[in-house]
């Protein structure tokens, strides 16, 4: 006897859904690293999935390979598709998918001719123009999980201050840095602050913050990683204050709910970054003083862009096999 959950008629019982393999090549940056991990958990979200994920830092593909495929290569399941992010990434992603006929999907504007890939994702500030192999993302995308950013108010309980480093778009100017630094921490004297570094941070500005004296204010070295992942900490924090030098740091902290501020630091130029920036002021994502009912009405409801990304992925696979069947 049929129970209830069970199908009463063969046609009623669905067939399983084909697998995609797909490979990923990699340049071990975290900062690539993160654009591909969002990517690809929206990629399993919606279809099924099989990723080998391979470290190019490690063994890259050149144009021997058109004759010599590596064996590691060979034993691994053939890709239905390939993407990567960072330029060293290019070259084995493109041989990789012209030897095995996968379709091949870049993020961020590449340093071959775009003709070369089936498809890129990247920021609209690459200024590359929509189109049927070009998908334009508000900013960079990231392994932010969206489903977990619209946490109350109540749950949000960290406030952070996130300082990079050197950039060939901003000054680094360390001085006014923890001037403003001290002024965050004046101004909001019953908040608790958490102020991090990074990679990139100098040696002589990682030395001024751990002498910075502010009872609201603890210094993290993110090299200790006591906090966890950043993107964890980000989804628990309320406000974010940030230097302008990193777009991958400021999209995660917007894209995990934060509200977020700039650290003021003068531009170098005039260029795309910059213009960004200035767009996202403008637009009111960002701050740019230390005010908190400001603060408080900013608009952080950003897309969610790795999941628009994927979709749009997919139903290129789509299309291309379709016109190929045809």
């Amino acid at each position: 006897m049929l129970t209830s959950n069970q199908p009463n008629h063969l046609s009623e019982i669905k067939p399983a859904p084909k697998r995609m393999v797909v490979w990923v090549f990699h340049d071990a940056r975290p900062g690539h690293l993160s654009q591909l991990e969002g990517l690809s958990n929206r990629l399993s979200f919606h279809a099924h999935c099989e990723f080998h994920w391979f470290d190019i830092t490690h063994k890259k593909l050149g144009v021997q390979h058109f004759l010599f495929f590596p064996d590691i290569l060979k034993k691994t399941a053939k890709p239905d598709l390939i993407i990567a992010a960072g330029h060293s990434t290019h070259l084995s992603l493109l041989i990789a998918g012209l030897k095995l006929n996968a379709f091949t999907s870049v993020i961020m504007k590449p340093s071959l001719p775009l003709c070369f890939f089936d498809a890129v994702i990247c920021p609209k500030h690459d200024n590359l123009k929509n189109s049927n192999r070009v998908f334009n993302t508000f900013g960079p995308i990231n392994k932010i999980d969206q489903t977990q950013r619209n946490n109350t108010t109540l749950n949000k309980t960290l406030n952070l201050i996130l300082i990079g480093g050197l950039s060939k778009h901003f000054h680094f100017d360390e001085t006014s840095i923890i001037d403003q630094i001290k002024n965050i921490c004046l101004k909001n004297t019953d908040t608790q602050w958490i102020v991090s570094n990074s990679p990139r941070t100098p040696q002589t500005m990682n030395k001024a913050l751990t002498q910075l004296e502010h009872a609201n204010l603890h210094f993290h070295d993110y090299q200790q990683g006591k906090l966890g992942p950043l993107q964890d900490i980000l989804l628990k924090t309320k406000f974010t204050w940030i230097t302008p030098d990193s777009m991958s740091m400021i999209f995660e902290s917007l894209s995990a709910g934060s509200k977020v501020g700039l650290i003021k630091c003068e531009p170098k130029n005039n260029k795309r970054i910059v213009k960004q920036i200035r767009y996202l002021s403008d637009k009111g994502y960002l701050l740019d003083s230390v005010n908190n009912d400001a603060m408080n009405s900013l608009n952080n409801n950003l897309p969610w862009e790795a999941d628009r990304a994927a979709l749009w992925l997919l139903q290129s696979i789509k299309k291309r096999k379709h016109n190929e069947s045809r």
